[in-house]
């Protein structure tokens, strides 16, 4: 049996596939000074500008950029490699078959199955694979936090941890949902879907920032606060939501991780998620943000003509409809608002943690709350029968016949010379 300690190296050195788009995930002082600080939640509105505005100053690019992996990377491939070999032993990477003869280019998503981040470029990838126009189907990798690490350093060569990751048609490795997103949607002319329209397309991109570092990071936090829950009371829950649709070795590995604290250990050093200090301001960010939305989207809602439905990009002059902006809103917080359409990956509300049963209550009462339902029922690819959407993955389980036949071989020959050996009998030759 493999010992606890060298399991955690995965958790332990990188914290794995966890996405760290938001920036100040990795433990840094930044970090605390950002979940910390209350007068940043309210100085700092999310940007809507109109889409007339010009000079907005510049944001400082490195606060929204990932962080740097490769140091803490050149320490630990060593061990990182000895579990990934393990890894390798009972799991694969493996294709889907293209769904039609038109889709012929092939998107591998890495992947932490449950995280909101990755559900922003899923949701995209199930646009395209829906989309007529559009060559390009995927394969969905799904890792529990920390193997996914296993697979990402590998297919980046070395260069990130973090999840979400892709693997483009033409071999190209991107990682982070906003570069990823953008990649997908700005960069490609072989689809009618357009989440980033010419006229605002900056508009957009500032607010998948702002939105990322304000919401993404502070939901992420009560989320991790609530399942890593000292007392263990919902270690069951948090192997469910977090190891979904994950090989069977990777969920064995998780769990023991898990149930001997190193997880919660780390995760307490790295994001303060049991400081109360620390859920207070998530909560209180969380509830800003749905503030400002709810009153964003009630005044286009009174300035539309007919009273139509409205999207977070329009303006009383002009209407744009559903945009990546409305995308990135809905899947950060997918899991507190509990959509229907994302029914693979809810557990029942009464296997979930007070407080996020809390949030859902209140947050699904507010018009942002609402919004984000509106988007999902119409927007998100699902299956026409089911409703739901479809985590679009093979079996990653791996039978290692060789290596059982090797075992069943050496066992054997180890017994013919015990029973010789004692028995005193030669063994039959010729």
């Amino acid at each position: 049996m493999l010992s606890v300690a060298t399991l955690s190296i995965v958790i332990v050195a990188l914290l794995g596939g966890r996405d760290i788009e938001a920036t100040f995930f990795p433990g840094s002082s930044r970090s605390a000074s950002f979940l910390n600080s209350r007068h940043h939640f309210r100085k700092h509105p999310i940007d809507m500008p109109s889409v007339s505005e010009k000079g907005r100053p510049q944001q400082d690019e490195k606060a929204f950029s990932p962080m740097d992996m490769k140091p803490m990377l050149s320490k630990d491939l060593k061990q990182l490699r000895y579990v990934g070999l393990l890894v390798d032993t009972f799991a694969r990477v493996g294709q889907r078959r293209p769904p039609s003869p038109s889709k012929t280019k092939h998107v591998r998503l890495i992947a932490i199955s449950v995280s909101p981040y990755v559900e922003k470029v899923r949701w995209g990838l199930d646009l395209l694979e829906a989309d007529a126009t559009s060559p390009v189907y995927f394969t969905e990798d799904c890792h529990p936090p920390g193997c996914c690490a296993l697979y990402t350093v590998k297919a980046s060569n070395d260069q990130a941890s973090q999840s979400p990751m892709i693997v483009d048609p033409e071999g190209k490795v991107l990682w982070g949902s906003d570069a990823i997103l953008q990649h997908l949607f700005i960069d490609n002319e072989n689809t009618a879907v357009d989440l980033y329209p010419n006229e605002i397309r900056e508009d957009i991109i500032q607010f998948e920032r702002d939105l990322g570092l304000r919401l993404g990071a502070s939901a992420r936090c009560l989320a991790y606060n609530s399942l890593l829950d000292p007392s263990k009371r919902y270690y069951e829950t948090a192997t469910k939501v977090l190891c979904n649709h994950s090989p069977w070795i990777e969920k064995l590995m998780y769990k023991m991780l898990l149930y001997s604290g190193k997880i919660a250990e780390v995760m307490s050093k790295t994001l303060n998620v049991f400081d109360p200090q620390v859920i207070e301001n998530s909560e209180e960010q969380v509830r800003q943000v749905f503030v400002e939305l709810s009153e964003k989207l009630e005044q286009a809602k009174s300035a539309s003509p007919d009273n139509k439905e409205v999207y977070l990009m329009d303006t009383p002059t002009k209407q744009y409809g559903f945009t990546a902006a409305d995308l990135s809103f809905a899947a950060l917080v997918y899991f507190l608002l509990r959509p229907p359409e994302m029914g693979p990956f809810h557990v029942p509300l009464t296997d979930s943690p007070p407080l996020l049963v809390a949030l859902h209550r209140e947050l699904m009462n507010t018009t942002a709350g609402q919004h984000i339902l509106k988007v999902y029922r119409q927007h998100r690819p699902v299956h026409k029968q089911t409703r739901q959407m479809v985590v679009r993955s093979v079996n990653q389980n791996r039978i290692p016949w060789k290596g059982i036949a090797g075992t069943v071989v050496a066992g054997l020959g180890v017994g013919i010379v015990l029973l010789f050996g004692r028995t005193g009998m030669k063994p039959p030759i010729g």
